[in-house]
């Protein structure tokens, strides 16, 4: 997650530091009126203010006071003399620095006070400063961040603390052990949360079965779940266990509820009534004791309204909803997350690869439609073949190569890029980028065709295609197109 900082600086040389010797875990906002800052303050997420103390310029008289050598103490008293505002960090910054100006600074409210003659002499200085306060400010959320990153669930924004809120109540309580729906959109996570709820609650040492409801047709959902007798139907030769059986004193995982069939909604909200059911042919019922947690993609609300989805269903799931944001809610997690799968794909923090600022801008820009799960096989896909670090180019090239291979390029993604923030569009052209990543992958896997298409996640005939069009034929191992 990048930082949120606020800098308010009529000289904008406090925001020219930054941007020269910090990284993408900050996100920087610069106000050279004072007025402006405060009012930015006040709309929220902002968790640093750098402030500029001696104002050489007084763009808002009547508002912010008298003199300009003043202006920033004055906003610095109104911060602090606000009960929503009081608690964001403050680090006031000044060229001409003297002990009772530091006093007064402090005796106000500044949490630290920085000469620019510091900053000159160690380029870091600065930075030490923030993170300190930063990460103070972070302790009340660290322990409940590190618990969940533990099982996938990636970041520390605002949006994901607001997830957690819920989480940590379905999971906190040994004797709260009730019925969770999750609500998402495709691909944002929804069983990571899932398999967080059973493995940090009371049923940890008990199985997690997990069943897709929309990809099982709606008359052997209800085998799935219940079970059946043999000689229920024609194929049932034996008896077989339904998932709850299965799952009985642990966790079954429902996802896609919305789209189970009416047929079944009745029997499943008995069940969620009473943990008590029948397997299909049977004359007896059988008693589980299992949690329940269910997800799905769409508004079941909705789906009420349409007549599609029982009500009294929709209440017996909707015990204690947990949202999880989209990505393109939460940008400020996509270093986290860059760096998370970048780990993955060497299996060590020490095997990692890099990858650089100019790659984490634009991946921070791109639209995801596919959320995390899109982000993720982005990520396998531009660290293909690469040693070191992941560079702007290298995440350009595998957005190019999408767009042959995998669709339409101009879908959107990268509607949020203007072109002079991508400095290799338009210089390279998209076959001779294509090209060199199938190269580079063909390389990595020793000029094995079958090797390369696992890796590019495309089909042979496709893939022959480009083999015979970028005259490669004579390279590649075990090639049998026409």
């Amino acid at each position: 997650m990048a930082y949120k900082v606020l800098i308010i600086d009529d000289t904008r040389e406090i925001h020219k530091y930054c941007m020269d010797f910090m990284d993408y875990e900050y996100d920087f906002e610069c106000f050279d009126n004072g007025f402006e800052g405060l009012k930015r303050v006040k709309k929220g997420d902002v968790q640093l203010i750098l402030l500029d103390k001696n104002f050489s310029t007084l763009p808002s008289e009547k508002i912010m006071g008298p003199d300009p050598k003043t202006e920033g103490v004055y906003i610095l008293k109104k911060l602090k003399n606000s009960a929503k505002l009081k608690k964001i960090p403050v680090i006031m910054v000044t060229n001409f620095a003297d002990y009772n100006s530091t006093v007064e600074a402090l005796d106000i409210g500044a949490d630290d006070y920085v000469e620019w003659e510091a900053l000159r002499i160690d380029d870091f200085f600065l930075e030490r400063k923030m993170l300190d306060l930063l990460e103070n400010r972070d302790r009340e959320h660290a322990e409940l961040i590190k618990m969940f990153n533990k099982f996938g669930l990636i970041g520390k924004s605002d949006k994901m603390l607001e997830m957690f809120k819920p989480l940590q109540l379905a999971v906190q309580d040994a004797s709260w052990d009730k019925t969770v729906l999750i609500l998402g959109e495709t691909g944002v996570g929804k069983e990571l949360v899932a398999r967080a709820v059973h493995h940090l609650g009371s049923r940890s040492r008990k199985g997690f079965v997990s069943i897709n409801c929309a990809a099982i047709p709606g008359e052997l959902l209800e085998s799935e779940l219940f079970g059946h007798e043999k000689g229920a139907f024609t194929d049932a030769r034996r008896d077989k266990v339904g998932l709850f059986e299965i799952a009985d004193h642990g966790t079954a995982f429902l996802d896609e509820i919305g789209s189970m069939s009416h047929s079944l909604q009745p029997k499943l909200l008995r069940f969620l009534q009473s943990r008590s059911f029948m397997r299909v042919g049977a004359t007896t019922e059988r008693n589980v004791d299992v949690r329940i947690v269910a997800a799905t993609n769409v508004d079941l609300r909705e789906l009420v309204k349409q007549g599609d989805f029982r009500e009294d269903l929709y209440y017996r799931f909707n015990v204690l909803p947990i949202v999880v944001p989209a990505l393109n809610e939460r940008s400020d997690d996509i270093p986290s997350l860059a760096k998370f799968f970048l780990k993955q794909q060497r299996g060590s923090e020490q095997d990692s690869l890099g990858i650089t600022n100019e790659a984490i801008g634009f991946l921070k820009k791109r639209r995801w439609f596919g959320n995390v799960r899109e982000l993720e096989n982005f990520i396998r896909r531009v660290s293909l073949g690469k040693h070191k670090v992941v560079t702007l180019k290298d995440v350009l090239m595998a957005e190019r190569l999408e767009a042959p291979i995998g669709g339409d390029v101009a879908d959107g993604r990268c509607a949020t890029l203007e072109q002079n923030e991508c400095p290799f569009i338009g210089k390279i052209p998209i076959k001779k980028m294509e090209k060199m990543m199938i190269i580079k992958v063909l390389e990595k896997n020793d000029w094995y065709v079958k090797k390369a298409c696992e890796d590019l996640q495309i089909g042979k005939s496709k893939f022959y295609q480009r083999i015979n069009e970028y005259e490669l034929k004579d390279k590649v191992k075990g090639f049998d197109g026409n």
